[in-house]
């Protein structure tokens, strides 16, 4: 597991004067990914990858995709809403499956008592 806020500080890092926003949303093989809602244009995942690689980040906290939005969702204190963030994400994530995991199904045609 990956703190979602050292992500960001390395985010901010990078685009100092941008809000930007990492949730991580579940994945059929990995468990879960990590997306990276930002206001800054142009930002784009290769860009961060060599920012953080730069910053000898591990691997697991590049995010799997980077999105760029028009305008986060803000609280009155001026963060980033991370709760809708989440929610906003989850909702638009277009890799997430209903299906189980192959290995499951495979695991109940060999056990059937499993």
């Amino acid at each position: 597991m990956i703190s979602l806020a050292a992500v960001e500080m390395l985010a901010a890092e990078l685009w100092p004067d941008v809000p930007s926003a990492v949730v991580a949303v579940p994945d059929v093989r990995r468990g879960e990914r990590l997306i990276l809602a930002t206001q800054k244009k142009n930002a784009t995942r290769a860009e961060f990858q060599a920012f953080a690689k730069a910053r000898h980040a591990s691997d697991l906290m590049i995010p799997s995709e980077v999105w760029v939005v028009e305008k986060l969702p803000m609280l009155g204190s001026g963060k980033v809403d991370n709760i809708s963030s989440r929610s906003s994400c989850r909702s638009a994530s277009p890799r997430r499956r209903r299906n189980p995991p192959r290995w499951r199904n495979e695991a109940k045609r060999r056990h059937p008592d499993v």
